[in-house]
């Protein structure tokens, strides 16, 4: 499992995304005005990652549902892609909880 962080090319904010092992995002951040920022909304994801009652559960209209990690102030730190069904949200959220506190940290931001 990896974060990455970039920088929207539009906006000039900086966003991280968590990516596991099968290249497919599971969680986006917002945008932060600064770098640094975004590190310290990776380092609130691993904190809370681990505390299940962290999760907050939505679902849509048409079915999708989706979550949402929740800092212990209550702000939202980073939201999910939806997902068809809820098994295959638990599994992800199951998957984060094991994996991202040990995950690497991959700076797109960086030059060449």
């Amino acid at each position: 499992m990896t974060f990455e962080i970039y920088q929207h090319k539009k906006t000039e904010l900086y966003h991280f995304i968590v990516i596991p092992g099968n290249g497919q995002t599971i969680l986006t951040s917002q945008g932060y005005k600064a770098k640094q920022s975004a590190k310290v909304g990776i380092s609130s994801v691993i904190k809370n990652i681990v505390l299940p009652h962290r999760f907050r559960h939505h679902k849509k209209r048409n079915g999708q549902v989706w979550f949402q990690l929740i800092a212990g102030n209550g702000e939202v730190i980073a939201d999910s892609l939806p997902y068809t069904d809820q098994a295959s949200m638990k599994r992800s959220i199951s998957a984060l909880m094991k994996s991202a506190p040990k995950a690497s940290i991959t700076d797109l931001t960086k030059k060449a």
